[in-house]
């Protein structure tokens, strides 16, 4: 009997579906149910549309649930962009062209 010898292929698409089950799972620790608007198919849906998304970008995270990089994922600021933003609205408030009063902040236009 040969033994069989897998192709690159198909060694691919099986490690594609590993990883995306193992994000399956993971999705699945952060809806763990439906709220009272959704249902169990709309859960459903959420976890497997997140599992494609980031099937390939499992590393794990301080969050330690494997989510992945989520600039890449989903757009958001590092801490450093973050920071970066905060200390540009503050100077913007020590120059008196951004309002601080709480709520929605409004940019004061010099004429």
């Amino acid at each position: 009997m040969d033994n069989y010898v897998e192709k690159k292929r198909e060694r691919r698409i099986r490690d594609y579906y590993r990883m995306v089950f193992r994000a399956y799972r993971v999705a699945s620790t952060w809806w763990a149910g439906p709220d009272i608007s959704q249902t169990w198919d709309e859960v459903d849906r959420y976890r497997w549309r997140y599992a494609k998304r980031s099937a390939n970008n499992l590393k794990r995270c301080s969050c330690s649930l494997g989510c992945g990089n989520s600039r890449r994922q989903w757009g958001e600021k590092s801490r450093q962009e973050y920071r970066m933003s905060l200390e540009e609205n503050e100077q913007l408030i020590d120059l008196g062209l951004l309002d601080d009063s709480p709520g929605k902040r409004d940019v004061r236009r010099l004429s």
